[in-house]
């Protein structure tokens, strides 16, 4: 069996292309590996876009990988340089195709909790304002947790902290 007859490497895609080769797919692989060098590249966007688009993952034990998904949940994790772990990963899904819906479901419920970008910027306000009122008010800390937010609010009309959604 030749290696050309069953992989394409298909080379820079738009944004639309992935989505379209993503809602073609039935699996995303990413057996991401630490270079030679210790550099690793964090959390893939690939694993995060094909999770919102609902494929299940399999991946590496690698770098921030483990942070975004689920090992047997959302995705499959091996170990790198395992080829033989990962061909038992893919052929353990070809076999499960109804695990393959379950994880699809759970990884685009992973990523919209934890990488809606709406969210993550009410996050972020939240927490800068929290530290700012808590830093230059001691006597904050003391107040009940709901007077404490509603402080936050009045702050944000008076002092003109801006949410920008």
């Amino acid at each position: 069996m030749s290696l050309e007859r069953q992989v394409k490497l298909l080379g820079w895609k738009t944004h639309e292309e992935v989505k379209i080769l993503l809602e073609d797919s039935h699996v995303l692989v990413a057996p991401s590996l630490t270079s030679a060098g210790g550099d690793e590249e964090g959390i893939p966007n690939a694993i995060k876009e094909a999770m919102a688009s609902g494929l299940p993952v399999i991946g590496t034990f690698h770098s921030g990988i483990p942070e975004l998904v689920t090992d047997g949940v959302s995705s499959l994790l091996v170990p790198e340089r395992d080829p033989a772990s990962l061909a038992d990963a893919l052929a353990y899904l070809m076999h499960h195709p109804e695990i393959c819906d379950e994880m699809g479901r759970a990884g685009r419920r992973q990523v919209e909790q934890k990488f809606d970008t709406n969210s993550l910027k009410i996050r972020s306000w939240k927490s800068y304002t929290w530290d700012l009122c808590k830093k230059r008010n001691s006597w904050f800390q003391n107040l009940p947790i709901r007077t404490q937010y509603a402080s936050i609010c009045d702050l944000r009309y008076r002092f003109g902290f801006a949410l920008m959604v």
